[in-house]
């Protein structure tokens, strides 16, 4: 909670920031006011910020009871729109750089780096990603699909050697060190990764907050954690002598490349191997932790999933390591992966800042508003499909499936990059879970919170045990 000083500091911040902007958004929002969604402005200046860091994905529940499915507020000190309902998402995801552009809170911005692919648009952003995504295909994981699954089962085993473990913190850590061992540096050691996992997680933790770098503040303790996690990438990439492009793994020549000289800049390259390993391992460790929360709730779908196993000679207890063609050949368990996405996608809401005035719902949008597309609540809400709160997994193979929202993503020229990636590391861990350990989770009721990602609201101890064979199913 912060303190009586702490928010006397913001408050004046908030109103000097605000005083330096130009007034064309406040004369915009008097003008417009019969045609906006509705909503509340909140406090002056502040808005509704407060609200929204204490309450978090609450708070976007509770304004949509009220409201409906388009309504206004105030956060970090820009009048916001969410907007939710697969046609009004999907005008936003696909008019990027026509009505909106992406955005994030300024403290993310600071703390990721304006000039990552994150923030970046234009032909800057679309070179940008085309780069990336050379390396982020299928085909990527596909040839390490046997390194991946050695890993994973090396750690289920050490999960078994523990009476029970912290779910959330450990399925975290798992994808944190894969993404840096298999895309950063294959050459980055045990001791190593547990520097980097904590420092990671006081980075992450504290991204969507107040951008006031003073101590005790959320935001300065990023900065430091962010300065040191650079330390390590440097002693991890950069310690000999040798820093030509050629010798890093492939995938982070997309971020240390400039678009118009071959020049390093050293500083830009560490920037970009922070913000690769937060795009590929906090949705993607989100996803895996709810994989095993889900599938302890649905024994049914894990008895399908062990079935598909038998049915590809895929056995339980094998000391043989998957391999791509193996992984190719479970239908049935890409269903269980779409659907686990669906129901709970890590990320709930896109942020887009307008450039050009636009009407949805029958609402005007004025330029300079921020505008969050509700992916977890269009999904969770949807009307094409029965019973949309359910995990279904089946329902994929339906006639009708093709109508289904299904924005986890994003969509248009925004669409995430690193999904094949995060699909195939997803999968890969659900089969490896499946055929190898049996777990229970002693609080399985425990209430999950959905921001920045889903996870569980207290402490969610899970045990582990190896499995006993089931190939005979």
């Amino acid at each position: 909670m912060l303190d009586l000083i702490s928010i006397i500091i913001i408050v004046v911040l908030l109103i000097v920031d605000y005083y330096k902007k130009d007034k064309k958004t406040e004369h915009t929002w008097q003008c417009l006011e019969n045609n906006l969604p509705p909503g509340e402005n909140g406090l002056p200046v502040i808005g509704e910020t407060f609200q929204f860091l204490l309450k978090k994905g609450q708070f976007f529940k509770e304004k949509a009871a009220i409201y409906g499915q388009i309504y206004r507020t105030h956060l970090f000190g820009k009048p916001t729109v969410r907007v939710t309902g697969k046609e009004n998402v999907r005008k936003i995801l696909y008019g990027e750089n026509k009505i909106v552009r992406s955005s994030y809170p300024t403290s993310v911005k600071k703390l990721v780096g304006c000039n990552g692919l994150t923030f970046t648009s234009g032909l800057v952003h679309d070179n940008r990603k085309k780069h990336l995504m050379q390396f982020l295909r299928t085909d990527f994981v596909n040839q390490h699909v046997s390194g991946l699954s050695e890993f994973v089962k090396e750690r289920l085993q050490h999960w078994c050697n523990h009476s029970s473990i912290n779910l959330y913190v450990e399925t975290k850590t798992l994808i944190t060190e894969i993404a840096a061992k298999f895309l950063i540096s294959s050459d980055i050691d045990k001791s190593m990764t547990e520097r980097l996992v904590p420092l990671y997680e006081d980075f992450t933790s504290n991204l969507f907050t107040i951008p006031i770098n003073i101590p005790g503040f959320g935001f300065h303790k990023a900065l430091k954690s962010k300065e040191k996690l650079k330390v390590l990438f440097k002693e991890a990439l950069l310690s000999n002598r040798d820093r030509s492009l050629g010798r890093f793994p492939a995938v982070l020549k997309a971020y240390g490349a400039s678009l118009d000289k071959d020049t390093f800049d050293e500083d830009a390259f560490l920037d970009g191997v922070l913000e690769l390993l937060w795009n590929a391992s906090e949705t993607t460790s989100s996803s895996v932790f709810c994989s095993v929360y889900l599938l302890n709730k649905h024994p049914d779908v894990v008895s399908k999933i062990k079935a598909e196993l038998v049915e590809n000679e895929i056995t339980s207890g094998s000391t043989e390591s998957l391999n791509h063609k193996q992984l190719q050949s479970l239908k049935y368990v890409d269903t269980v992966v779409k659907e686990l996405l669906r129901v709970l996608p890590p990320i709930g809401g896109a942020y887009r800042e307008v450039i050009e005035e636009f009407y949805v719902g029958g609402y005007t949008i004025p330029k300079d508003w921020t505008v969050i597309c509700g992916i977890r609540e269009t999904q969770e809400n949807d009307k094409s499909s029965d019973d949309p709160l359910c995990f279904n997994p089946d329902r994929w193979n339906e006639k009708n499936s093709s109508n289904i929202p299904f924005y986890t993503f994003g969509g248009g020229k925004r669409i995430c990059p690193g999904q094949a990636f995060a699909k195939q590391v997803l999968k890969l861990f659900i089969v490896e879970l499946v055929r190898n350990v049996e777990w229970t989770i002693s609080n399985e009721d425990c209430e999950l919170i959905y921001f920045p990602t889903p996870q569980p609201k207290h402490i969610m101890k899970a045990s582990f045990h190896r499995l006993r064979k089931f190939d005979q199913l």
